[in-house]
């Protein structure tokens, strides 16, 4: 009985730990802190990792150049088109190492229908986990 109930731990646990660390994974890739995910997806399991898929991908804030009317925004500005004018060459070697804007289309759909499967995978390792529990009553 007790050889029983270490793997019924060890699934558990196996199971909590997966759920964690996908759900870290999938918030860092939306943009927010992974260690804290982590503990939603170990403790919530299949539901947390529900959730942190299902999360929006955080946006880079954009600066909005018209409100930058004070003093200091008019002097860059005119210190940028004095650079612009007196070195094009110089700007665009910068811009050409810019990197891209983001799009709305970033992600590939790739990502999510591997989380689907691995949610999947996990619902099963589950509902394998609840069998052997059941089992044992």
């Amino acid at each position: 009985m007790l050889d029983g109930d270490i793997a019924i731990w060890g699934i558990i646990i196996a199971q909590a730990v997966l759920c964690g660390a996908l759900s870290s994974w999938l918030a860092t890739q939306k943009g927010c802190d992974g260690s804290n995910w982590f503990w939603v997806g170990f403790l919530l399991s299949v539901l947390g990792v529900i959730v942190a898929a299902g999360m929006p991908k955080k946006e880079a804030p954009t600066i909005d150049r018209s409100s930058r009317a004070d003093e200091d925004g008019q002097r860059l500005q005119e210190l940028i088109g004095e650079l612009e004018r007196s070195s094009t060459n110089d700007v665009a070697n910068v811009e050409a190492c810019a990197p891209l804007p983001a799009s709305s289309n970033e992600q590939p759909r790739t990502h999510l229908v591997t989380a689907l499967i691995i949610v999947i995978l996990l619902v099963a390792l589950v509902a394998g986990g609840m069998a052997i529990i059941a089992s044992k009553l």
